[in-house]
């Protein structure tokens, strides 16, 4: 009975070593085995351990199961609970696409750009082919991103037009006759017009730029000019326009717009 009594005793500090109800699980085999694989018991107490190890086991089933269930509990409820959160907002009304470039005036952009058919006027002086684009676009802006702007540029993407392929000379706003080249800081150029306008009850101001790009080249007899023009006269570009406030303002985006170019003779 005293040998019984410490097989017991230490089947128990075997268990109380066990952290998880599946270490108590392996202790309780490994008591099991310890009885089998050595005198230190006789068979009848080996099955007793053998019932002790069963019997924890399933414990360690029961006792998982029972955290399983209350981890699962625990996540239905945060999610009761996230639930309900979200059925408890209200829209506020000012909801808004937060990555749309911020407009004003009720949505209209605080910079555009009106554009109309773009015309190129052609004429042929012997063996001399002329053109003269008259360019004719207007910007809206918006008056409090103006004022808050040290500059407007204005460009012009002659790419992919017929233009691309001729040299051309522009009078700047201080009388120098340009080749190739135009400022497009509208700082430097002169405004055809400037007005303010409301729109949804907000104030912009239109400012209409015209300036004249003069094209010209020379063939070698005016038949090849002559030819170079009608063939013009059958094609239809399309010119690009963009437009941008500076110093950039990261709250409205650069501006594009396109618009017809045709050629006419005169």
């Amino acid at each position: 009975m005293f040998l019984l009594e410490q097989k017991i005793r230490l089947f128990w500090k075997i268990v109380e070593r066990a952290r998880t109800p599946k270490e108590i699980s392996l202790s309780s085999r490994e008591t099991t085995l310890l009885c089998f694989n050595t005198n230190f018991c006789t068979v009848k107490e080996a099955l007793a351990a053998a019932v002790s190890s069963w019997h924890f086991y399933w414990l360690s089933v029961h006792e998982s199961f029972k955290k399983q269930k209350n981890t699962v509990m625990k996540k239905l409820l945060l999610f009761s609970l996230a639930a309900l959160a979200l059925a408890s907002c209200k829209k506020t009304g000012n909801e808004s696409n937060p990555f749309t470039a911020p407009a004003t005036g009720e949505n209209y952009p605080a910079l555009n750009i009106k554009t109309s058919a773009q015309v190129v006027k052609m004429t042929v002086s012997g063996n001399v082919l002329n053109m003269v684009y008259n360019e004719d676009v207007t910007l809206i802006l918006d008056s409090n991103t103006l004022a808050k702007s040290l500059e407007v540029h204005l460009k012009e993407g002659f790419d992919g037009t017929s233009l691309a392929n001729y040299d051309y000379h522009s009078l700047t706003k201080y009388g120098v006759n340009a080749a190739n080249w135009v400022d497009d800081n509208l700082n430097n150029v002169v405004i055809r017009s400037s007005k303010d306008t409301l729109i949804n009850n907000h104030l912009f101001v239109k400012k209409r730029i015209t300036r004249i790009f003069n094209y010209q080249r020379a063939y070698v007899n005016p038949s090849d000019a002559a030819m170079t023009m009608n063939q013009l006269l059958k094609q239809t570009d399309i010119l690009t326009f963009s437009a941008y406030y500076a110093p950039e303002n990261p709250d409205v985006a650069t501006t594009v717009n396109t618009a017809k170019l045709t050629y006419v003779k005169i």
